[in-house]
């Protein structure tokens, strides 16, 4: 025997909606909603020793403050000058969060795959961007996108239920 129970809405008691956790259900750790966006112009470069940004860019705005957003970024570029580096930079609304010096090939012409994986906690419900910078070591000019033929840079950003 079976029983189906149809409601149009429910309320706690001060009329409030509940939240999963009000019902007893248990979502820590599941995958919330997932935002990604592809850079999908040509490559752009800067002779900057201070990164700058790329324009690449990616926005959630979580359901919870609890909720943590997985960053993964994969990108591409390199510095053209021999064995110098170029720099990568992750931000999160105007704050740095992440950053790379990348040491690039021998000749400073080989495009280097790059990944930024984050974990991060906004701690917020209100919108976050999440932001891409680059520069030079000191040298040379440094490009991002690089490999923009092979589909572009990706930005992914997922909410995980805390």
């Amino acid at each position: 025997m079976s029983s189906i129970i149809k409601v149009d809405q429910i309320q706690l008691a001060n009329g409030s909606t509940p939240t999963a956790g009000d019902l007893g259900l248990n979502i820590t750790g599941a995958v919330l909603q997932i935002v990604s966006q592809n850079l999908t112009t040509g490559y752009i470069s800067t002779t900057s020793s201070t990164p700058v940004s790329t324009g690449h860019s990616a926005t959630i705005t979580p359901s919870s403050a609890s909720s943590k957003i997985l960053v993964i970024v994969s990108c591409s570029g390199f510095n053209t000058s021999a064995g110098r580096s170029y720099k990568l930079r992750l931000e999160r609304n105007g704050t740095q969060i992440q950053g790379h010096n990348l040491g690039d090939s021998s000749t400073g012409t080989l495009a280097m795959s790059n990944s930024i994986v984050h974990l991060d906690s906004p701690a917020t419900t209100g919108a976050v961007t999440y932001e891409m910078f680059y520069g030079t070591d000191g040298d040379g000019t440094a490009y991002y996108n690089y490999n923009n033929a092979f589909g572009g840079d990706t930005i992914t950003l997922v909410e995980i239920a805390g």
